[in-house]
């Protein structure tokens, strides 16, 4: 038979029983809330990258007064000399 076990030693346990699962509660959702902010700043700076290329390329049209040249001919995969790719 096991031996009792005194008051405030079982309200104690019960006590931090309670507060570890508020604990990993919490931390599963700083884990949730971490994620979908990771995957808030990728997708803000993917489209940092869109439009800073969007300007690059505007600026070129700007100043040639023509359209941008493919970045590799038709069937080749080496790109064209004096030619960036920003693909």
């Amino acid at each position: 038979m096991p031996a009792p076990v005194p008051e405030l030693l079982a309200k104690k346990r019960s006590r931090d029983e309670a507060w570890g699962a508020k604990k990993a509660a919490e931390a599963l959702e700083a884990k949730k809330k971490a994620r979908s902010v990771r995957a808030e700043q990728f997708k803000r700076a993917e489209s940092y990258v869109k439009e800073y290329r969007q300007q690059v390329r505007g600026g070129w049209q700007r100043r040639r007064g023509a359209p941008l040249p493919a970045a590799t001919p038709a069937g080749s995969s080496r790109p064209r000399p004096g030619c960036l790719s920003l693909a």
